[in-house]
């Protein structure tokens, strides 16, 4: 037997999938010589044999054809009868996963050869040799084949690559085998509940198979009542993890087995190398074993498994016999425990009973189950002697189950206490010798059968069905069947005629029809053995009650009469109202139209009636069709007076349409109607009193649709040109051969065309154009043209036939619509300086639909803010549609103007839109300065220096002819002139200073311009600028003389104009209390040994003992020469300072003095490091600052090794830090940290970041590496910005570089192009000439901006302005209310309150309300999860700020916020989506972030003012939303926004109670256990009002601590507190807690 052969009988258990290339193995190579670059060495590595036939060149080290390296293994065949293998004997550890991988090729293409001649195959090196894994070789490209395998029981294993049987050629290259990691299991727990609900995540992991290109499915599998999701999983891919739920209503311990979907191969040799698919079980580490624990249950019984024989609660009773020592506690024989209840007679005639009774609740359901067994079998006894039963307490018996099996047998019982409060479990044995036990008895309630009824009316049509679904959950749960049925009438069709619940099946579904009218209680029965009676009725919550409507009216199409071509002599009653001719209804069989017979009247005198009638029941107000044939004797189409006719009248007699018979051929007739409010009406053929021959045959009577028109739109304008379409489509109009006209009637000023429109004769449908001069609603009349008859003839008149929908039209104004007109300015904000500046507003007048409208006179006024001057008073809009005001103003405010369109003479429209304009002061104080042209001035009381105050107004534009008052502080130091003076066409006022007398040290004063106001009595100006006087000795003071903020520790520094000396033993420094202040006194002479004295150049520095705060001392230095001798004593004072301030890295121009610059580029790659602080820093004794960390990062965050970092060096003099920075690399960004280091007061640094760009060569591309804005606390540039871009290489400067700044799809923003100072031609600055406009997305865009070698940046940046937000207030100590003036987008000013108790928010605090973004209105209409709820604009983010974090989390007590609304005039507010909202249903809800949904807060309404109020306790957007239509149930919408609930959790820590009222109430939400016991009263009785959804935000704890993981019961109760409705409900549901 080959080898293949012996394989056959192997079960085949494998791994087979392709892995993605260039797979790494994850351990050590088992193969020696593995890429075949060595002789091979039988004995030691690879063994080449031939196990079939005889090639003994087969085998070759091929050095041309490999994969890598210098060599392959070739096998080569001539025959096809050769089997050669190359293989290792491979030492391997049992049961142990093991990854094979290799490269190989054929020199044909062996995929679609069946027998797989060539693979690489892995075996266990024992007897049978059991295949471990395979893999074929089947491209003519080098291709990797790699496979898992485990193990197994192997020790030793065979690998090898074969060539088998097969005239081709093999390569093999590359082999590896590596040990590799198995899957690893997860399981969340391994104890659960077994009620289907609890459940436990298990997690398979497997980054192996996940490796692999193609895809594995694996599963877990348990027992058939075990619920594992999903069902599978692919792993593959990159999917290396799987995680499944696993829950169970079975109790009791369960293994489950984890298995994979792959192929195995047969090697029967009729089957030869056949793939197959199976499941198989990869063997784990740990078994996956769980214990699904039983549902406890609220046992009733006491001592249910008879353990206690003392207080047994037992009553042991013999009714007839003696044998007292029937009832025995029996250890030896029980079902479970120590001990069960033993019944045994040795006499017939005993009767023994142990009983107890229980307490129950009426009218419920209960279950009883037990153990039980006999010492005989007595399954075939006809009268069951023992029995386990429940009693009444007055004997009645209410179940039953006999005890028949020798072996232990589980009786169960489901019954209901009816009447009962109190039952009696009893186990018997009547009256036969033998023995009983009983043991682990239970009585539980539980709920009943539940029952669901499709419907509640059906038609009695025998085809209509309602269906009824019976759902009895115990039932299903017993083992023991039981029939159940429903009962009804004897025409009543129920199918199936029963069911059968129990082993698992518990639903009953039961189909009801019926050909019988009225109403109906079907009965339910079960048949059971457990009930004496046989089929009995289980008690119901609810009666099954149906209501089978009559079938009268038929459907369409149907013909409701009876023998309608009268064929037999039934159903038509044969009358005559006048005369005597017995003889005139004759069946005709010779005239006929079709079939064999016709109704035939003849009549021979001219004063017989005669009249064949049927009754048929119709449906009121609906449409029916009368067709049928008929011909006469003699041509009656002349004859005024119609004798034959067919006729349709009421039960009454009153005619509802005819049609008359004229031709002597057989005719069609028809007859369209409608039945009114008729039920039942009859069809008539008569003959009336003429002597003449009428045939009838095949009538129809049929039910149809009627007229149905639709209009084009519902709404036009009175302009006599602007048309609705309107369609009247009547199909059985247009079927009928006979022609009928309509027509459609308006008001006298409405044209309608054409007049009127002929249906039939296949025309069904009508189109009509209405116009209209008069505005209002019209109700169009639809109209149709027929004929009545009477004694007196045949009159046509027009007739209206009643419609489903009434079509009315609303006729509009041609004015201008309020809220489609349009109002604008070109200026949103401008300087209040009058004539000089001023506002265009337009307005543009449009209809309702959106088309202008010219001609409308248009007048603006001013709704609010300061007064202004509007020109003209009045404007015609043009044919534009546009009429422009100009506006002017001397009163700084925001101002809203409102448009009024004249309607008539006495009335007005106003506009919705409105135009707000900021109207700001004229001098603007940020774009305004005071400055002194010198670089340096000298305090020697004579030199003059310029002083130039420049005014300019927000625009830029110099304020002119303006009075500028100056005045100094200290006043005695300095001398002004002059003292006030006007500024010129260039805003400019210029004034000369000089200090009064000579100063040898700096002088340092205040300089204030006061600013005449804009308008009289204004407030005016100021401006202030500090100033120093260098003195005519000493340049620069540390500390200043005067200064007040010195810290005590600081050295001084002196810098004089020339060179000085010091002399030792005669140069003094005393610093002492200034006279009357109490503090120490410091006095020292200079020596050169002392090192706190340093002299360098012509700065003197002394350090000195640290001098008391809050004291002012006078500091005096003596003896010190210069070139010209002895200097005077140098005398100053100053105040030291309580010092809390951290030392700083020093800043200029707002950014930190630093060296590299904060974003400098072309940084050489070792350069040196210079740190300027603010203070002296506390050094070590090598002079290095105590505790001062330095860390430098590169782009990639990696941190540069602390030996770049050297020659560390802190200057006492200058404060400054230097270090040296080696081997950085090129054109990258590094970023530098300081932190850590403390001053001499040992207060820590403020840490300090910045960034620099290393040296970038010319073939670098220019990049742009940083840009920046002036930003508010939410990260958004400010509408007043300069823009700052920082580029990884210098620019050229020629041609200058340009930077475009655009409002997206707008205008080009005015302003400038400079390069950043600092930064040479590194960087470029933009400022901008005015502010820019808020909430707007703007692109910067650059021109001429290149690198020194010409090459371009043409990349662009995009940047959105920061929202418009309120002033902000800070919050006191006291609380209090806040209101806040803030534009919204409609540009209405919305006056916005919030109402802060006292410690709501810590004093301090900072408040602020802010427009939310334009670009997330649609996010937030998005999140309106109430689709009867419609969102307003006024949507509001409130913000608290504490520095410059903004604050979070919840407030220590409620804040009241309000938020107004605006109304149409009539209590009316419109949404975003356009619908009008009654005021009084809005509410206020609050945006949650983290689900992007609105959650109710609720809110009242004060209808006079126009605002909501409601209490919050956090900030957060807040906004309005209402609702159009009221709740029609008291209490409704009840639902939680989260469920099941992870307290503490950022996903589902939080859920909101929703429920809406119809009515205001108190309400009261409590939280139950599942078994019922209060957990929480979460609402007490707390007022919420009608409407919207209101809500309860609550996180699952409770007094702090979350609630512990299972099922709990909300309910939620509400009472009116309306005095015109009384009404009160509750709802109830369960909420999920998990951990």
């Amino acid at each position: 037997m080959s080898l293949e052969q012996r394989k056959l009988a192997i079960a085949v258990w494998t791994v087979l999938v392709a892995l993605m290339s260039g797979i790494v193995s994850a351990g050590e190579n088992l193969f020696l010589n593995s890429g075949f670059e060595e002789p091979v060495n039988q004995s030691v590595d690879w063994r080449l044999q031939q196990w079939a036939g005889s090639e003994p060149d087969a085998f070759v080290i091929d050095e041309t054809e490999k994969h890598e390296g210098s060599k392959s293994l070739r096998i080569t065949h001539q025959n096809t009868n050769t089997y050669s293998v190359a293989f290792q004997r491979i030492n391997v550890q049992p049961d142990t996963w093991y990854l094979l991988s290799g490269y190989a090729k054929a020199d044909r293409d062996l995929s679609s050869d069946a027998g797989l001649p060539a693979k690489f195959f892995v075996i266990n090196d024992v007897q049978g040799d059991p295949i471990l894994g395979f893999k074929p070789i089947i491209s003519t490209q080098w291709q990797e084949i790699s496979f898992i395998f485990n193990s197994q029981d192997a020790v030793q294993i065979l690998a090898m690559c074969y060539l088998n049987q097969k005239a081709a050629t093999i390569w093999c290259d590359k082999m590896s085998i590596s040990k590799v990691d198995g899957p690893t299991i997860s399981i969340e727990k391994t104890e659960i509940l077994a009620d289907g609900t609890d459940s436990s995540q298990i997690s398979v992991n497997w980054p192996e198979l996940g490796n692999l290109a193609t895809a594995t499915k694996i599963r877990l599998v348990g027992r058939g009542a075990d619920q594992i999701t999903p069902a599978d999983y692919d792993l593959g891919n990159g999917q290396s993890a799987a995680s499944f739920t696993l829950s169970s209503t079975a109790a009791g311990a369960v293994t489950l087995r984890f298995e994979a979907y792959s192929d195995k191969v047969a090697f029967d040799a009729g089957n030869y190398g056949e793939v197959q698919w199976f499941w198989w079980e990869p063997p784990l580490t740990a078994s996956l074993a769980f214990n699904f624990s039983a549902v406890a249950e609220d046992n009733l019984l006491r001592n249910p498994g008879f353990e206690d024989e003392e207080n047994t609660a037992w009553s042991e009773e013999q009714w007839s016999g003696s044998e007292p020592g029937a009832f025995v506690y029996d250890t030896v024989e029980k079902y479970e425990g120590a001990k069960s209840l033993k019944i045994v007679h040795q006499n017939t005639d005993t009767y023994s009973l142990s009983r107890q009774g229980v307490d129950v609740e009426a009218n419920s359901w209960y279950l009883l189950t037990g153990y039980v067994k006999s010492s005989v079998d007595l399954t075939a006894d006809p009268w069951p002697p023992a029995k386990l039963s429940v009693d009444t307490t007055s004997g009645g018996r209410l179940a039953a189950k006999p005890i028949v099996n020798a072996q232990w047998q589980e009786i169960s019982i489901v019954f209901n206490s009816g009447t009962n409060t109190r039952v009696v479990v009893v186990t018997s044995l009547y009256q036969r010798a033998l023995a009983i036990w009983c043991d682990k008895l239970s009585l539980t309630k539980l709920a009943g059968p539940a029952v669901d009824l499709e419907k509640t009316e059906v038609a009695a049509n025998g085809v209509d069905t309602c269906q009824i679904t019976i759902d009895w959950p115990e039932l299903g749960d017993l083992a023991a069947s039981t029939r159940v049925r429903l009962v009804g009438r004897g025409a009543d069709l129920i199918a199936p005629a029963e069911h059968t619940l129990g082993n698992g099946q518990s639903t009953a579904a039961f189909t009801v029809s019926s050909i019988e009218a009225g109403a109906v209680t079907l009965t339910f029965e079960a048949y059971s053995d457990e009930v004496e009676s046989g089929w009995w009725q289980p008690p119901l919550t609810a009666p099954i009650s149906l209501t089978f409507v009559p079938a009268g009216g038929g459907e369409l199409g149907d013909n409701l009469l009876l023998n309608p071509s009268f064929e037999d002599d039934t159903a038509w009653a044969l009358q005559q109202w006048s005369g005597s001719e017995p003889e005139a209804f004759v069946f005709d069989e010779i005239e006929a139209y079709g079939g064999a017979k016709s109704l035939k009247i003849d009549h021979k005198k001219a004063d017989t009636f005669s009249l064949a009638i049927q009754g048929v029941d119709v449906e009121p107000n609906t449409w029916y069709l009368l067709t049928g044939y008929a011909k006469s004797s003699v041509d009656l189409s002349a004859d005024p007076w119609g004798p034959a006719k067919f006729y349709i009248d009421t039960v009454q007699g009153r005619t509802l349409a005819l049609v008359p018979i004229v031709s002597t051929q057989w005719q069609q007739l028809n007859i369209v109607f409608n039945t009114g409010d008729n039920a039942r009406v009859r069809i008539i053929c008569y003959l009336h009193q003429r002597a003449i021959t009428v045939w009838y045959d095949q009538l129809s009577f049929t039910k149809i649709s009627g007229p149905a028109i639709a209009l084009g739109k519902r709404e036009l304008y009175a302009d006599g040109v602007d048309a609705s379409n309107i369609s009247v489509s009547w199909p059985e109009f247009g079927k009928l051969a006979m022609e009928t006209k309509i027509r459609l009637q308006g008001r006298e000023e409405d044209l309608i065309t054409p007049e009127e429109i002929v249906l039939g004769n296949n025309q069904s449908t009508a189109s009509f154009s209405m116009t209209s001069t008069k505005t209002g609603a019209v109700t169009l009349k639809f109209e149709a043209y027929s004929p009545e008859a009477s004694d007196s003839g045949t009159t046509w008149f027009w007739w209206e036939p009643p419609l489903a929908t009434v079509p009315t039209l609303t006729v509009l104004s041609t004015a201008a619509d309020p809220e489609k007109s349009i109002v604008e300015s070109d200026f949103t904000s401008r300087p209040a300086g009058g004539e000089a500046y001023p506002v265009t507003v337009s307005v543009r007048t449009k209809r309702s639909d959106g088309e202008i409208v010219s001609g409308q006179l248009v007048s603006l006024s001013r709704k609010s803010g300061p007064e202004v001057l509007i020109s003209p008073a009045s404007a015609p809009t043009g044919s534009d549609g546009w009429a422009h005001f100009t506006v002017t103003s001397t009163k700084a405010g925001v101002l809203i103007l409102e448009a009024r369109v004249k309607e008539s003479e006495s009335s007005q429209i106003i506009l919705e839109q409105t135009a707000t304009i900021e109207f700001t002061h004229v001098v603007d104080l940020k774009e305004s300065e005071l400055r002194f042209p010198a670089a340096s001035m000298v305090a020697d009381g004579q030199s003059s220096y310029t002083v130039e105050v420049i005014l300019k107004d927000g625009e830029q534009k110099p304020v002119t002819n303006r009075k500028v008052s100056l005045t100094s502080l200290p006043g005695s130091f300095f001398e002004l002139l002059p003292a006030f003076g006007n500024t010129d066409e260039n805003g400019e006022a210029v004034f000369t200073i000089k200090t009064a007398v000579p100063s040898p040290i700096p002088v340092r004063g205040t300089l204030l311009a006061e600013v005449d106001p804009d308008e009289v009595n204004g407030t005016s100006y100021r401006l202030e600028k500090s100033m120093v006087f260098t003195g005519q000795v000493v340049s620069a003071l540390e500390p200043a003389n005067g200064a007040e903020d010195v810290r005590g520790q600081a050295a001084f520094r002196l810098g004089f104009h020339n060179p000085v000396q010091l002399q030792s033993g005669l140069t003094k420094i005393k610093v002492s209390p200034t006279s009357g202040s109490a503090g120490n006194t410091i006095e020292e002479i200079y020596s050169p040994d002392l090192a706190n004295w340093r002299l360098q150049g012509n700065l003197l520095v002394w350090q000195h003992a640290s001098l008391l705060p809050d004291v002012w001392y006078t500091a005096r230095i003596e003896k010190l020469k210069n070139e010209n001798g002895e200097i005077e004593p140098i005398v100053w004072e100053f105040k030291v300072m309580v010092d809390l301030v951290s030392p700083a890295v020093s800043k200029i121009n707002g950014y930190l003095d630093v060296e590299p610059r904060p974003w400098e580029a072309q940084v050489s790659l070792n350069p040196q490091v210079k740190v300027n602080f603010t203070e002296e820093l506390l050094l070590d004794g090598q002079g290095r600052p105590v505790n001062l960390l330095i860390e430098v990062e590169d782009e990639q965050g990696e941190v540069l090794a602390g030996e770049l970092i050297d020659d560390l060096a802190y200057d006492l003099v200058t404060n400054q830090l230097s270090f040296t920075l080696s081997n950085l690399t090129a054109n990258t960004t590094y970023a530098i940290s300081l932190s850590n280091a403390v001053d001499l007061a040992n207060l820590v640094m403020e840490p300090a970041t910045w960034s620099f760009r290393t040296i970038a060569g010319a073939e670098v591309t220019l990049e742009l590496i940083k840009w920046e804005s002036q930003n508010n606390s939410f990260g958004e540039p400010k509408v007043r910005t300069d823009l700052k871009f920082y580029f990884n290489k210098a620019l050229r400067s020629e041609p200058l570089p340009e930077i475009i700044v655009t409002e997206k799809e707008g205008a080009a923003a005015a302003g400038t192009t400079t390069f950043i100072d600092y930064l040479g031609t590194k960087g470029l600055q933009f400022s901008f000439a005015g502010p820019l406009q808020y909430d707007t997305a703007y692109e910067v865009t650059f021109s001429n901006v290149a690198d020194l070698n010409g090459n371009l940046f043409a990349e662009t940046v995009t940047f959105t302005t920061e929202v418009r937000g309120s002033e902000e207030k800070e919050v006191t100590e006291s609380g209090g209310t806040y209101s806040f003036t803030l534009t919204n987008h409609q540009g209405n000013v919305a006056q916005i309150a919030i109402h802060l108790p006292a410690g709501a928010l810590p004093s301090g605090t900072r408040l602020q309300v802010r427009n939310i973004k334009r670009s997330e209105l649609e996010l937030y209409q998005g999140g309106v999860f109430n689709s009867q709820l419609s969102l307003l604009p006024a949507i509001y983010e409130f913000v608290a700020f504490n520095d410059d974090e903004i604050l979070s989390g919840d407030f220590a007590a409620p804040v009241t916020i309000s938020i107004p609304y605006w109304d149409n005039g009539t209590g009316k507010v419109l949404g975003l989506n356009d619908e009008l909202l009654p005021e009084e249903s809005l509410r206020i809800f609050w945006w949650d972030l983290r689900n992007q949904q609105w959650r109710p807060t609720g809110g009242s309404v004060d209808t006079l003012a126009n605002i909501v109020s409601v209490k919050v306790d956090h900030f957060s957007v807040f906004g309005l939303m209402g609702t159009a239509s009221r709740p029609e149930e008291f209490l409704s919408g009840v639902a939680l926004s989260t469920n099941p609930l992870l307290p503490g959790s950022a996903q589902r820590g939080e859920t909101v109670f929703e429920f809406q009222l119809a009515y205001d109430s108190k309400v009261t939400l409590v939280i139950y256990d599942s078994r019922g016991k209060v957990v929480a009263k979460l609402l007490d009785e707390v007022v919420y009002p009608a409407g919207p959804p209101n809500g309860y935000l609550w996180d699952g704890k409770v007094d702090g601590r979350r609630l512990r993981p299972g099922i709990y019961i909300y309910r939620l109760f509400a009472f009116s507190v309306d005095e015109a409705q009384s009404d009160n409900g509750w709802v109830s549901g369960t909420l999920g807690i998990i951990w």
